[in-house]
């Protein structure tokens, strides 16, 4: 069957559905070339706000071939309800990525490629055109059916349980916020050295431990740096004396098991990322591989290079408040707060830097802050909370470790 073709006539025979038809195809999503031109010619009636049927959309083009197509839909097509659209929808959209993916084929073994490219440059280019194929895939609309399902397998999962997602490890937090649940996005700020970095490896241990699937993606420090900063944390021993082996025997055995521990425990650390595409491609990699439930991204306002910084920060914690909610995971977002915010402590309610869009966007806002006249005292000031209330709490933080606990 000629999808394109039923579903360009169903889109005329039935026109009460054609919102659902723009809100997830588009006319790069076809094939065919005169099945394009006739697609993007309906988009334009629809957004000229004129009156849609054949004998409109005929007299719109002048060139016989279409004209020609035109008349072939009027002949083929039928009415069809939500649940065949849905279906015409995904066939459309899975030819044209099994086409895309034969492309990709071909441009890995023409040998014209191969001239003037490494093979880094290559497997880059391939990387980006399969993440690109990945964005465009159609989500198939939940039915009430299949949403009650789901509802059904919550309760199951949590039923007696004060937490809906992972702990964080702190106590407070958890009941705040009923832990690192699925489709959140969680913003940790700080000014530069204050901790969030820290602080964003001690939640990522947390869920660990709690049996999450962890994804670490740096924009500033090698896999190794953070690796002995999560060695620190769960041995108390400070990295540098580590790395030095300035160790007793029993610390030297501490430093050996906790290495072995990040070797089979369920976390994946990729540094060196700079731009949100990149950050996209690793969680979707990482999903269709082994599975994941916790993101980080250390830190924000680095995958921002370009002339205009508040659009591209903007862009970029939507892509990734999108992220969450698609791919049904908890993202924690590491941003930096402005130097006037810091000082004053009065610039607007966070003073993430670079765009109002970041606190709009979370689901949980912090600003980590130091306690005046104390060396390790962490202030996390919880100021936005969609889940309930904010708070304040104080954390005992060894920077020497990285260990913060919470007081008793």
């Amino acid at each position: 069957m000629n999808y394109e073709k039923t579903l360009l006539g169903g889109i005329i025979k039935t026109p009460y559905l054609i919102d659902q038809v723009l809100a997830k195809l588009s006319p790069e999503d076809f094939i065919t070339p005169g099945y394009k031109e006739i697609f993007a010619k309906i988009v334009d009636l629809y957004s000229k706000k004129e009156f849609l049927d054949y004998f409109t959309l005929e007299e719109s083009f002048s060139d016989e071939n279409s004209i020609k197509l035109v008349r072939e839909l009027g002949r083929s097509s039928h009415e069809f309800d939500k649940e065949e659209l849905n279906q015409y929808l995904k066939h459309i959209k899975e030819a044209k990525r099994t086409w895309a993916l034969k492309n990709i084929g071909g441009f890995l073994v023409d040998s014209k490629n191969y001239a003037n490219n490494t093979i880094d440059k290559l497997i880059t280019d391939v990387a980006h055109k399969l993440f690109n194929l990945t964005e465009s895939r159609l989500e198939t609309d939940i039915t009430s059916e299949t949403l009650v399902e789901e509802m059904k397998k919550e309760i199951e999962l949590y039923k007696g349980k004060d937490l809906w997602g992972f702990s964080t490890g702190y106590r407070r937090i958890d009941s705040a916020t009923r832990g690192l649940q699925k489709g959140q996005l969680w913003v940790v700020g700080a000014y530069t050295s204050i901790g969030k970095s820290w602080f964003c490896l001690n939640l990522a241990n947390n869920a660990l431990k709690d049996g999450a699937k962890v994804l670490y993606l740096s924009t500033e420090m090698v896999e190794t740096r953070l690796a002995w900063r999560l060695t620190a944390i769960n041995t108390g021993i400070p990295e540098f004396d580590m790395i030095q082996d300035r160790l007793t025997p029993e610390s030297k055995d501490k430093r050996d098991s906790a290495l072995q521990g990040i070797l089979t425990s369920p976390i994946r650390i990729i540094s060196g990322i700079t731009r949100i595409d990149e950050v996209i491609f690793y969680v979707k990699r990482e999903l269709a591989d082994k599975g994941l439930d916790v993101v980080v991204v250390d830190f924000l306002q680095n995958l921002a290079g370009g002339k205009d910084e508040y659009e591209e920060l903007s862009n970029a914690i939507r892509k990734l408040q999108n992220l969450a909610l698609s791919e049904k995971i908890c993202v924690i977002v590491a941003s930096q707060v402005s130097r006037e915010s810091q000082k004053t402590g009065t610039s607007g309610a966070f003073g993430y830097k670079g765009s109002g869009t970041i606190e709009a966007c979370a689901d949980l806002g912090i600003v980590l802050k130091r306690k005046e006249d104390s060396k390790n005292e962490l202030v996390v000031d919880v100021k936005k909370n969609r889940n309930g209330f904010t708070f304040e709490l104080e954390l005992d933080a060894d920077f020497k470790t990285g260990r913060m606990k919470e007081y008793a």
